[in-house]
């Protein structure tokens, strides 16, 4: 039987998002309101176009959700699916300062998520596909770490241990 978490936004998730969304709204009014002024070569109307895409683009990779099944982790975002697979996966644990320290190395680090590669001294190297830093699970698998934020974190961790030791 599956089992769905939802993936609430932290403080920090929701400033992000709003100050992100407003400064880049702000930089396309601006740029388009000084082009349209001026007579401005094409490629800055072009931009004009562009900016509010990385807004756009951003929720696409929302992340909705979670579900424990047979089959693994599922992440859900706004318009697919992520799998986790239980292969390789052997240890995971609730740890709200999991991203303590992180430093993005590629990926997004608050326009809708925080998610993408990151590097702490703690983990390394790690995927992150976070709404809430303060609700990690850190998933540790063979060759890779991922770091979740599940509603429920003792709840989560208790499922994925208890479908590890089934499989």
């Amino acid at each position: 039987m599956a089992h769905i978490y939802g993936a609430p936004w932290g403080v920090k998730l929701k400033v992000a998002t709003v100050a992100g969304s407003v400064i880049v709204m702000a930089v396309t009014f601006f740029t388009c309101w000084q082009a349209g002024r001026s007579g401005a070569p094409a490629p800055v109307v072009w931009l004009c176009a562009l900016l509010p895409l990385i807004v756009v683009g951003s929720a696409l990779f929302a992340i909705r959700g979670y579900t424990v099944d047979s089959n693994g982790v599922f992440v859900h975002r706004l318009l697919w699916t992520n799998q986790l697979p239980w292969a390789g996966l052997r240890e995971v644990g609730a740890d709200p300062g999991a991203m303590c320290g992180g430093i993005r190395t590629c990926g997004n680090g608050g326009l809708f998520s925080f998610s993408g590669r990151y590097w702490n001294r703690r983990l390394g190297h790690y995927r992150a596909l976070v709404t809430d830093p303060s609700r990690a699970v850190v998933l540790k698998y063979d060759t890779r770490t991922v770091v979740l934020s599940p509603d429920d974190p003792a709840a989560f961790v208790e499922d994925v241990r208890h479908r590890i030791r089934k499989g």
